[in-house]
């Protein structure tokens, strides 16, 4: 009597190496949904007059610390008009906030949870 552990051995070599893959597929995910994110809040401030070069001055990062993927959305402060972000996307004084960093974070939320999860499936299928 014998036991065929190719298979095994295929699964337990995989594993050997997923952590490696996981931090290469989860950087992006993380990539893809922080590109989303920007896409959206550049969209919602394009077309006002008083910032018209503000959403040029919107960025992304994603950084990777061993197995810790980081992404970020931000307005550039160097860029032209990127002084402005903050009171614009929070408010000051009599001036209300301009929607744009929380509603284009909660229009991404579903897709990049979706993401997250598919890229999981594969990886454990």
């Amino acid at each position: 009597m014998g036991v065929d552990i190719r298979a095994l051995q295929a699964w337990i070599d995989d594993l050997e190496h997923a952590d490696e893959v996981l931090v290469d597929r989860t950087e992006r995910v993380v990539g893809k949904g922080m590109f989303n994110i920007k896409k959206d809040w550049q969209a919602r401030w394009t077309g006002h007059a008083h910032i018209p070069h503000l959403p040029r001055a919107i960025r992304y990062d994603v950084t990777t610390s061993s197995d810790v993927v980081n992404g970020d959305v931000y307005v550039d402060e160097h860029k032209r008009q990127g002084p402005l972000g903050a009171i614009i996307a929070w408010g000051l004084g009599d001036n209300a906030p301009l929607p744009g960093p929380l509603e284009a974070i909660a229009a991404e939320e579903p897709r990049f949870e979706r993401a997250l999860a598919d890229m999981l499936e594969d990886l454990l299928s």
